[in-house]
């Protein structure tokens, strides 16, 4: 081989070697990752297991407890509750039935209860055991996002899983839940209030879906300091389906508006949320999910689009549906 021949090799030689180098580096980093999403799947997974026998220790002796009050007309004296079928009739609850009244998805959920054990208390204070519950694990996975968000990680992050944790057992047994789990009519307002967190929590996973936090894109953390919070950190995933996540948010803030009429305040919720954890300012959250598409995109582009993994059509329609929610009906094109 001649010294030109040498010469050529070897910048060739190094480029291998970096390239070598830099497959190295992914595997690990793709192992990490992966190590780290089990971990967490596997801390979650007892945080709920924690969350659910707190509960069932907390109420398990309530399940004997009679009809009171308003549990005779709107469920003991009810006849839209004592055929499932047609369900219109489910869903229509007569003006004497109280508590009821008004509130089909909590009617329907009466004529379940009905129809698998009539009149016997046992299965309605389960299934309203089983709402608080719902609502706990909703309230755990907000509580551990906003931990780990932008906002409050720096203080927080380190101690996420075991604050949230903390939170939700003490909103889960605390005393003044008692009527909401006990007597068995308010299931209207636990139903409501699981409803309501779900909405919450389905609209923080849409916002980090088909993205990554900047810590795990290799941004070192420090780098974003004094920036306000982004969707892409904000609680991201790297679940890749935030139109999934938008439109379940939005079916949770109708059937919360089903079951009792405080729903009606979700939507304010989830823009405050949005405001302070997502966007970090009532301008960017609209600009972001509001006046982004009122104009049509060009070339197939919809301006300021950058969330990685979210095609510019998907992006305007999720956030047409979520608006769509929050503000009443929208037109998208």
């Amino acid at each position: 081989m001649t010294g030109q021949n040498v010469r050529q090799s070897l910048p060739a030689a190094a480029t291998d070697s970096r390239d070598s180098a830099c497959s190295v580096q992914d595997v690990r980093a793709e192992g990490r990752s992966g190590a780290s999403g089990r971990q967490s799947w596997l801390s979650g997974m007892a945080a709920a297991g924690v969350i659910v026998l707190a509960a069932a220790a907390a109420y398990h002796n309530s399940f004997a407890g009679p009809f009171v009050f308003d549990d005779d007309g709107s469920i003991v004296q009810n006849p839209s509750i004592r055929q499932l079928w047609p369900l219109w009739s489910a869903l229509s609850p007569p003006p004497e039935s109280q508590t009821a009244r008004g509130r089909p998805l909590v009617n329907l959920s009466l004529a379940a209860n009905y129809a698998l054990g009539g009149l016997n208390v046992w299965g309605y204070h389960a299934v309203n055991l089983a709402i608080h519950i719902a609502a706990a694990l909703a309230l755990f996975g907000i509580l551990r996002r906003a931990f780990i968000s932008p906002l409050l990680a720096d203080r927080f992050g380190n101690a996420a899983p075991a604050l949230a944790l903390a939170c939700t057992l003490i909103w889960t047994v605390h005393p003044l839940q008692t009527e909401a789990v006990t007597y068995i009519i308010q299931r209207t307002e636990s139903l409501m209030g699981f409803l309501y967190l779900l909405t919450v929590y389905c609209v923080i996973r849409g916002a980090g879906a088909g993205s990554v936090p900047a810590s795990s894109a290799g941004v070192p953390p420090d780098a974003r300091a004094g920036q306000p919070p982004t969707e892409i950190d904000a609680g991201a995933t790297s679940a890749p389906r935030p139109f999934f996540w938008y439109t379940a948010a939005v079916l949770a803030c109708l059937l919360g508006m089903a079951s009792k009429e405080a729903m009606a305040t979700a939507p304010l919720i989830v823009l405050l949320y949005d405001r302070t954890f997502l966007a970090g300012s009532f301008a960017e959250a609209f600009r972001r999910r509001w006046f982004r598409f009122s104009s049509p995109p060009v070339a197939g582009r919809t301006p300021g689009c950058s969330i990685p993994g979210v095609t510019p059509v998907r992006r305007r329609a999720r956030s047409c549906i979520m608006f769509g929610c929050v503000f009443g009906p929208t037109r998208c094109a």
